[in-house]
């Protein structure tokens, strides 16, 4: 009788450990999320400022936009990250 109690009550706390680390594991990745968005949020004018000072009609427009496309493409050639990709395609 006994060993019957004591395997149901492991039973139902592994279910019970179970539960709460995936509740955990839901709002921590949650949290996280919102985090991201309100720090993207809150880039968002610094970005729309610096493209529009960078696309305002000089010489150097066409320059600007690769510059800008090659660097959040997130390109990686030969193990270098897209903001060094970037300076290349400026330079080019």
């Amino acid at each position: 009788m006994r060993e019957g109690f004591i395997n149901v009550f492991d039973q139902l706390l592994n279910r019970i450990t179970a539960g709460l680390v995936a509740v955990i594991i839901v709002f921590s990745s949650s949290i996280a999320l919102i985090y991201q968005v309100v720090i993207t949020l809150g880039g968002t004018p610094e970005l729309v400022v610096s493209l529009s000072q960078a696309l305002n009609g000089n010489e150097y427009t066409e320059a600007a936009i690769i510059t800008f496309l090659v660097t959040a493409s997130d390109l990686t050639i030969l193990s270098v990250g897209s903001a060094f990709c970037g300076v290349l395609a400026y330079l080019v």
